[in-house]
């Protein structure tokens, strides 16, 4: 049964991870696009398109941090050590970007607003980045020990910064800025509208080209990740979906089904992560100097008892988790317009 359990707790977390890229991903890349907007109007009216959501959004990032403590100890505090330079600089870049979104209309003026403008921008690229590099870090591993239970890193920062990270890094910068866009279309008119409209599919293809070029580092620096789908070639559907979602997502927006064009975004985040799951399954923290000291569920667990305190914790919150953000997408639903308490 400990087994079972584990596994289930692993797929809450893995759930909340797929949740946070759906949902904070969207908003990173309305700051990524910031500056589509032409006018002082236009960028505040971007800025209020994400304004009740966004923070909403992070309790997903909480979850997965509180999900990985309580049902993995030692392979959140694993992560925490080794990535420590990489999590505070995304820590950095959160504080950043909650103090530009509330400060900049707090004053009337053109040099003080298009400041914080371009801290909003540049902070949401600064998290986008961040992420993409630790988890194409994950994917990848990094030079540790682990040695009953201490875990000893031996590598530096320089150690993230292979190619498949790196990549992954760019794809996401480039995936967040295409599902932003379509988000604003679901919550903008006009001008602005159109004008995002037509940045979208510049996106989509920088998206694609990345995602063509992660199969080939991921070939140079983890082969490894391809053996799954050797032995199982039915898995090899899930990198086609890919290429299916986007082009579905392409036609909807051209035929102006903007809702459906948004579901397909989703579905493609949704295959991506799946596609890299198979592969990483049932790894947390990969070591590139000896496969035995790899972190993996198993043996990071906590006991039986504490995991079913877990699950039943996670089947009485998830559920009100998912009732809120229902509610608040729906009270919020429609195009976005400004008034006296927008930000």
């Amino acid at each position: 049964m400990t087994e079972y359990l584990e596994i289930l707790w692993y797929l809450v977390i893995c759930t909340a991870v797929v949740m946070y890229i759906l949902l904070d991903g969207f908003d990173l890349g309305v700051g990524s696009l910031l500056y589509l907007g032409k006018s002082d109007q236009e960028r505040r009216l971007m800025l209020n398109t994400i304004g009740p959501l966004w923070d909403g959004n992070e309790v997903w990032l909480i979850i997965v941090g509180g999900g990985l403590f309580a049902g993995f100890p030692p392979a959140y505090a694993a992560i925490c050590s080794i990535y420590y330079t990489l999590m505070m600089i995304l820590l950095f870049g959160i504080i950043l970007r909650a103090v530009a979104i509330e400060f900049r209309s707090k004053v009337e003026n053109p040099r003080w607003r298009l400041t914080w403008d371009t801290i909003f921008g540049a902070s949401s690229l600064i998290i986008t980045f961040g992420a993409g590099l630790l988890l194409g870090s994950l994917v990848t591993g990094v030079p540790f020990t682990n040695e009953a239970g201490v875990v000893l890193f031996t590598g530096n920062f320089f150690s993230f910064l292979r190619p498949f990270p790196i990549n992954i890094a760019f794809m996401a910068a480039f995936l967040f800025a295409m599902h932003g866009g379509i988000f604003l279309l679901l919550k903008t008119e006009g001008e602005l509208y159109e004008r995002v409209k037509k940045t979208i599919p510049f996106y989509m293809v920088l998206y694609l080209l990345a995602y063509f070029i992660s199969s080939i580092t991921m070939e140079i620096d983890v082969p490894e990740m391809y053996e799954r789908y050797d032995d199982h070639l039915l898995f090899y559907i899930f990198p086609v979906l890919i290429f299916v979602f986007i082009y579905l997502c392409h036609e909807a927006i051209r035929r102006k089904r903007d809702g459906w064009a948004f579901i397909f975004s989703c579905l493609n985040i949704s295959t991506l992560f799946g596609l890299a799951s198979i592969g990483f399954y049932p790894n947390i923290l990969r070591s590139t100097i000896d496969p035995a000291y790899t972190i993996n569920l198993h043996n990071t667990a906590v006991s039986e008892t504490t995991l079913i305190i877990l699950v039943i914790v996670a089947g009485l919150g998830l559920p009100l988790v998912f009732a809120y953000g229902v509610w608040l997408y729906k009270t919020f639903s429609g195009k976005t317009s400004l008034n006296k308490t927008s930000y």
